[in-house]
């Protein structure tokens, strides 16, 4: 409750909701030589679509209409990602992707306790639960039940990749992205990005896309963005997501600086931790609700 307390309190410290500046497309390719997208402070920029919210949504829903009955997307807490590489890393490396680290600690307990899956007719579903216990939250009231879904066919997200690739060289991890009517994201931080990439397919136009709370500044900094823009965020920067109003789609890419590595190397015998964006909780032996006193 500490960390939605949190995001209310900054929501209300006089945040500046003004006319967010037209679309700038003159900036720094991303490229293979990791390339700066953003200045080490600056928030975030408005990049020009690759494809229509139109295009994109009638992909999301062709794939994803088989997909809805197994799961709850109606209840509060409720994230999706419905991923463009249909690889399967397998349950642990996806729970740990989902939370952002790895705890050896509980190995042996974690399938049972927070996570299923689901064999579909047209691809795999998996369910993770991020809560106190799992995902270092400090907050037993700040939890997620978290999907994400390997398709069989990929056909239809295969051109979307190809041409956000083509633009943006080096970009991964794509998939589409669904928050549920009244979710949140708290306060946290995304550790070894050089910035994440946004385009926003379905949102209320009341609340702010992202919230950031950049070290020194004494208000938050809203990114205004509705359904049609698209933008690049530098999520090494504190930010979160308020209650949304309304379902909220957004097609997500991220940009990794050069030191982000997987939490295991390939050729590791035995898995071995790595840099990854949430491992300072478990180095530091913290959680999100002590870390968020600090921004």
């Amino acid at each position: 409750m500490e960390l939605y307390i949190l995001i209310i309190h900054f929501f209300q410290l006089n945040i500046s909701m003004s006319t967010k500046n037209l679309p700038q497309y003159k900036f720094r390719k991303w490229k293979d030589n990791h390339t700066k997208v953003l200045e080490d402070d600056e928030i975030f920029k408005y990049v020009k679509p690759t494809f229509t919210t139109n295009e994109l949504y009638s992909v999301f829903n062709k794939i994803m209409k088989p997909v809805f009955p197994h799961m709850d997307r109606h209840r509060t807490k409720t994230y999706f990602h419905l991923r463009f590489d249909n690889s399967d890393m397998g349950l642990r490396k996806f729970f740990n992707s989902v939370r952002g680290f790895d705890d050896p600690s509980d190995l042996d307990t974690y399938a049972e306790k927070f996570t299923n899956t689901y064999i579909l007719p047209t691809g795999k579903l998996y369910y993770f639960l991020i809560n106190e216990e799992s995902g270092r939250t400090g907050d037993p009231e700040d939890y997620y039940h978290v999907y994400k879904f390997l398709p069989n066919d990929t056909s239809l997200l295969n051109p979307i990749q190809e041409k956000i690739m083509e633009e943006w060289p080096g970009i991964h991890n794509l998939s589409f992205s669904m928050m549920s009517p009244g979710s949140i994201l708290s306060w946290h931080t995304d550790e070894h990005f050089a910035a994440r990439y946004h385009h926003v397919i379905e949102k209320d136009n009341d609340e702010p896309s992202m919230v950031f709370k950049r070290k020194g500044d004494e208000e938050v900094t809203n990114i205004s963005a509705i359904p049609g823009d698209c933008y690049i965020a530098n999520v090494k920067i504190p930010h979160c997501v308020l209650p949304c109003k309304s379902t909220r789609i957004h097609l997500l890419g991220c940009l990794p600086e050069e030191k982000l590595t997987s939490l295991y190397n390939k050729e590791d015998v035995e898995p071995k931790q790595k840099d990854s964006r949430h491992g300072f909780l478990v180095k530091e032996n913290t959680t999100w609700t002590e870390w968020a006193k600090k921004i």
